[in-house]
């Protein structure tokens, strides 16, 4: 864990200030109004209570990947997908994760989801959210997870000085608000597994005004 020896130790509610840019789910999720849980404590108003260490950089969620981080961005964002007990994949912001071939993937959302801003979360919430991570510009430092997807390399070209040569991944296609597809390079058979990871996060719209404060706050 970087960091951790110099890491100022905090407690108190300041997860609950990180909610303008979480994705919460609908009554059907089985972990409360936001649709998200974390280990802590929760007072009467639903704020929770956690202690932390200071994380290494603001907490967008492909800028994130060590332990102090990565205990709030996964304790306030919901996935496409996650896990059981035995590995077997599940879904949670996603009504279905489908393929025919291993290489074009289509994403049905379930509906009535929304951030905890209280804006909707669409199809065009992950696409606008991964081709932001993915862009080199945007310097995240997992970016290299979005590498399988259809026009990486002209977001995110090699090399310090390299500029891009689009502002998004071609491989990446809104069809409807709770729809869209994922091409990538090659077939890619667990693909939806990789879904699951913290980094596949879709953003509320008010995230782009000013991405490192929203990663601060």
């Amino acid at each position: 864990m970087r960091g951790a020896k110099s890491a100022k130790w905090v407690a108190g509610a300041a997860i609950i200030a990180l909610a303008a840019t979480a994705c919460g789910g609908g009554s059907d999720s089985g972990k409360g109004k936001g649709g998200d849980s974390a280990k802590g404590a929760v007072n009467a108003n639903g704020i929770f209570s956690v202690e932390v260490g200071e994380p290494q950089n603001p907490l967008q969620p492909a800028n994130t990947m060590e332990s102090n981080g990565s205990i709030v961005t996964d304790a306030i964002f919901s996935q496409l997908v996650d896990y059981d007990p035995s590995g077997k994949l599940i879904m949670v912001n996603a009504e279905s994760v489908d393929t025919k071939d291993s290489k074009l993937w289509t994403v049905k959302l379930k509906k009535g989801w929304k951030f905890h801003d209280g804006t909707p979360v669409t199809a065009e919430s992950y696409v606008k959210a991964w081709n932001w991570a993915a862009n080199i510009k945007n310097a995240q430092t997992n970016a290299s997870w979005f590498g399988d997807i259809k026009g990486f390399a002209d977001v995110h070209p090699d090399g310090e000085k390299a500029k891009p040569k689009a502002d998004a991944m071609s491989g990446l296609k809104v069809v409807d608000d709770s729809t869209f597809t994922i091409e990538l390079n090659n077939p890619l058979p667990y693909f939806a597994y990789k879904l699951g990871y913290t980094v596949f996060s879709p953003l509320p719209e008010s995230f782009y005004k000013d991405p490192k404060a929203a990663g601060e706050k």
